[in-house]
């Protein structure tokens, strides 16, 4: 809950000021003084921001909803959607996430540097809960926005990025969420599913993210959470069965 309650601050922070703004433009052309956009326009955007907000709940209102029935999704747009939520958030701290997907001959990628769009070709479809696939996604994001951070320090020119490489496979797809953060240390990586272990400080931590994804990916949507050193950080592996 924390984590989403965060995300949506995060997400509605901005519009909420520029509706703040919009409203004082619209109250000043009220009063007959001189502005530079006109009242409908203002309406406009005023719509816009109140319907961008209202998708902003939408997209997180079901993650704890106990009435819900599998069904079928892709992994790809409901990371896209998790990128999206957390863009704010994460580029306050400068940090970017980037996304790559490659299914057989086929691979596109979306992030910084990339504008290509989603190639639609429906490889990567599984069966599952896509809120809550989106609420791993958020926990594992933050969890290397936070570790980054921690490496980076001060350092402007530090790498700042999580990359997100999606592979579509036979009969599985896999989604590797990697960080540039500090390795964990070899007694230390056996427990990081464990409930209420955490490496954080007090308070800034429950320990609960990784060990409730681990549940969801495992228990709810048959697949596997694993978590592994790399050479330039830490990376975690969901890996889910796919429709054929």
């Amino acid at each position: 809950m924390g984590e989403m309650i965060s995300a949506i601050a995060h997400q509605w922070r901005q519009p909420l000021n520029n509706i703040g703004l919009s409203s004082q433009l619209m109250k000043d052309i009220y009063l007959g003084q001189p502005c530079e956009i006109d009242y409908m326009e203002l309406f406009r955007n005023h719509t816009e921001l109140v319907q961008y907000m209202s998708k902003t709940i939408d997209d997180f209102k079901n993650y704890f909803s106990v009435n819900k029935e599998k069904s079928e999704f892709s992994i790809v747009q409901q990371l896209i959607t998790t990128i999206e939520l957390t863009k704010p958030q994460l580029s306050s701290k400068g940090v970017e996430t980037i996304l790559h997907c490659t299914c057989g001959s086929h691979s596109f990628s979306y992030g910084k540097h990339y504008t290509e769009s989603y190639c639609e070709m429906g490889k990567d479809i599984i069966i599952g809960f896509p809120s809550e696939f989106k609420q791993v996604v958020i926990i594992i994001i933050s969890n290397a926005s936070d570790a980054i951070m921690e490496y980076a320090g001060t350092d402007s020119s530090a790498d700042r990025t999580i990359q997100i490489d999606v592979n579509v496979m036979a009969d599985h797809i896999s989604v590797d969420i990697s960080n540039s953060g500090n390795n964990i240390p070899a007694d230390i990586m056996p427990r990081i599913f464990e409930p209420y272990f955490t490496t954080k400080d007090e308070g800034k931590g429950t320990g609960l993210g990784l060990y409730m994804s681990k549940m969801i990916i495992e228990k709810s949507m048959n697949g596997k959470l694993t978590c592994r050193n790399t050479e330039n950080g830490v990376c975690l592996n969901i890996h889910l069965p796919r429709i054929t």
